[in-house]
């Protein structure tokens, strides 16, 4: 990401598989990782493949056997979005995903079941 795809607390950026527009606010815990950098980029980036290396390092030396990739953070943004109630259709965007791919996403654990009915016993109860 480079410090021009930044405008008034947005990143506006295309995404790369489907060259669709995607733009997402900016928290402030990610607003203060950013320090301008003399080749204009927000942070020092890697490869998919380098990234997955260092993933590989940190779960070994975590004591963790499972494989993670790069990739495994959308799923778990996804996931979570979800999980946290930010609706689907806001999640696709942010995503830069069709509905049909975050869908994917929404086939939670039962925990969400259980917060989605709770609600019910607040409205009759």
């Amino acid at each position: 990401m480079k410090l021009d795809d930044i405008k008034t607390g947005f990143v506006k950026t295309t995404q790369e598989k489907t060259d669709k527009p995607v733009i997402v606010p900016i928290i402030k815990q990610a607003a203060s990782l950013i320090t301008p950098r003399l080749d204009a980029l927000c942070f020092k980036t890697y490869t998919n493949q380098a990234t997955n290396r260092f993933l590989k390092l940190i779960m070994q030396a975590s004591g963790i056997d499972k494989k993670i990739t790069y990739h495994c953070s959308r799923h778990t943004f996804g996931t979570l979005s979800i999980f946290w109630g930010i609706p689907l259709d806001v999640v696709a965007e942010l995503m830069g995903v069709s509905m049909k791919t975050v869908k994917i996403y929404a086939q939670i654990d039962d925990q969400v079941k259980v917060r989605e009915m709770l609600k019910w016993e607040n409205k009759t109860g």
